[in-house]
């Protein structure tokens, strides 16, 4: 598999990648919102303390390295990612940076928040909170987290961005109408070897289907039969010698690495005529690729 962020969305499809994991962009009205969600540092679940800037690294690391496995999609940053969510650059260090962790009642890390302030030049009690990453392992560190964001003193709007198609914050908050989100794509994937990508998934619903591929580059292009078992493994044979008439769904490499994660329905892509299919063959296909939560990737790479 190969995968990239993209900085033009017009050039990658013509070399087999497809859009498989859309990221939203939220600026959020604080004086609007409200907050309707759970509050567990109130309720006594868990606390939130102030991280030092030297320690954020490891918190981060340590927290993402099992949030990530969680969420289809999301992959092991590299190093300079964590330097640069901690802005601890070497020579000249970005001091703005703040974090806060969410440990539960055990005294174990949950979930970590780090964001910058931005005071507003015309009204201090209307300043920003901009997040960098809101890393949360449980729905209690997920709540308790956004519920700090949001009623953060003197703090008129929040922004975030790269988060899923999902987010529970929606239904946190009293008034969604306090809430802008912009979605785009982010997350494009090319399949390599299309009976190893298949083989490497979990699946939903058992069956058999044939998938006669199109690689525009000639790479991963051929007809495969993928068998679903009850257990949700998928078994996949390269068919050498293929009939005619035996494939069930017609697609291009591109259309087939965009449904890899499940974050679009082969329904949809047969009525944008993206692919050949019947809808029967369309309905199980979405039920088998459903994936057991929103694709997402959370920075950029």
């Amino acid at each position: 598999m190969a995968g990239l962020t993209v900085s033009e969305a017009t050039i990658y499809g013509r070399y087999g990648f497809g859009p498989a994991a859309a990221a939203t962009s939220w600026k959020i009205n604080t004086r609007r919102a409200g907050w309707v969600g759970p509050q567990p540092v109130r309720d006594g679940r868990g606390r939130i303390d102030i991280v030092e800037r030297d320690t954020v690294q490891e918190k981060a690391r340590e927290l993402f390295e099992r949030v990530r496995l969680t969420r289809p999609g999301e992959m092991e940053p590299t190093d300079s990612y964590y330097i640069g969510l901690a802005g601890t650059f070497e020579g000249h260090p970005n001091l703005k940076m703040r974090a806060v962790s969410y440990t539960d009642a055990d005294g174990d890390l949950r979930g970590l928040l780090v964001y910058q302030a931005q005071p507003s030049e015309e009204s201090f009690p209307d300043s920003s909170l901009s997040i960098s990453a809101l890393i949360a392992e449980t729905p209690d560190a997920e709540a308790a987290l956004w519920h700090f964001a949001l009623t953060h003193d003197l703090i008129g709007t929040v922004t975030a961005s790269e988060l899923s198609m999902d987010e529970p914050l929606r239904w946190m908050v009293e008034n969604q109408r306090a809430l802008t989100v912009t979605e785009s794509d982010h997350h494009w994937l090319r399949i390599l070897d299309v009976p190893a990508a298949l083989a490497a998934r979990r699946y939903r619903a058992p069956g058999v289907v044939v998938l006669d591929v199109v690689d525009p580059v000639g790479i991963a292009g051929g007809r495969y039969r993928l068998e679903v078992t009850d257990d949700g493994e998928g078994q996949v044979t390269r068919m050498t010698e293929p009939n005619d008439d035996d494939a069930a769904v017609r697609l291009g490499i591109a259309e087939l690495s965009a449904l890899y994660l499940g974050g679009v329905k082969a329904q949809t892509l047969l009525a944008a005529g993206r692919i050949e299919t019947d809808g029967e063959t369309a309905t199980w296909f979405d039920a088998a690729f459903a994936p057991a939560a929103s694709p997402r990737l959370s920075y950029w790479y």
